[in-house]
């Protein structure tokens, strides 16, 4: 089945007073194949709803690139590319949250409010859903989102990459 969008968006997620379950709602563009999308979505929830978590942890404003390469880094399937590819995982996971302790500044004092998509997160995920659709699968995968990062030049995670001479085709 292929996913027909060109875009979709986070506009809200509710997390529970612990921290332990995100709801996280979207939509893709002109609400079409929201099945198909969420499909999508669930086959990588664990490194989004990760994603997110640490996000609201660190009391950021918005869900990064990088805060989804750390996610990613952290699961099991997603260490195992990146050290298959020749990268140093822990070296690189305590590179990521450095550079996220260090480039994203948390929230002002006294504001609570859940983290918003990035526009360059919104980007991946539209490339992750367009190299999908280019190789015919019906679902995505670790590999699928790392593949999407080498779209994101302008981000840590894809000089991180390029540092470990990682390229998309050793995916």
């Amino acid at each position: 089945t292929e996913i027909n969008i060109s875009s979709i968006t986070v506009p809200f997620v509710k997390m529970s007073k612990d921290l332990r379950v995100a709801s996280v709602y979207f939509m893709p563009l002109g609400g079409k194949n929201k099945d198909q999308v969420l499909k999508f979505l669930n086959n990588n929830k664990y490194v989004f709803q990760k994603s997110i978590l640490y996000a609201k942890e660190l009391k950021h404003e918005y869900i990064t690139i990088e805060h989804v390469f750390y996610q990613l880094l952290t699961s099991v399937d997603g260490a195992k590319i990146i050290l298959a590819c020749g990268g140093d995982v822990e070296k690189m996971k305590e590179l990521v949250k450095n550079y996220i302790y260090k480039n994203i500044d948390p929230l002002p004092d006294g504001v609570v409010q859940d983290p918003f998509e990035s526009v360059a997160l919104s980007r991946l995920i539209d490339s992750m859903i367009k190299h999908i659709q280019s190789s015919q699968q019906t679902s995505a995968d670790i590999g699928d989102l790392i593949a999407a990062l080498f779209e994101e030049e302008n981000t840590f995670a894809y000089m991180l990459l390029n540092k470990y001479q990682i390229s998309r085709l050793d995916i």
